[in-house]
């Protein structure tokens, strides 16, 4: 539903990479919106270690919405999953898991 790049701000006030997410122009519908207006609200309902942060959110000119959160380092979790035959390991997903009741608890 959206792409995600990583951005830095423009001003030089100061440096600071951020994950910049904004809904595809191939997905523009009042549905698909309205779910990404609904992610960003529960992102910025969470407050985990384990989810990344919330800086800011908002409409560009064209009208799509986006998010800015943190940037966290890592490699994908597609790197990490095991095919879909075979479950994740303990070990390589203790930290997603750890997430999840949280984020479970917002949406309820």
């Amino acid at each position: 539903m959206g792409a995600v790049f990583l951005a830095n701000r423009d001003d030089d006030q100061f440096r600071k990479n951020v994950a910049f997410k904004i809904l595809r122009f191939d997905t523009d519908e009042p549905a698909a919106r309205a779910r990404f207006r609904n992610e960003r609200q529960i992102l910025a309902a969470l407050d985990h270690p384990h989810i990344a942060a919330l800086y800011d959110g908002g409409t560009i000119d064209e009208g799509m919405p986006y998010i800015v959160m943190e940037y966290v380092e890592a490699s994908p979790l597609t790197n990490t999953a095991r095919p879909a035959t075979s479950p994740f390991t303990i070990g390589s997903s203790c930290s997603a898991v750890s997430a999840m009741p949280c984020s479970s608890r917002i949406r309820s």
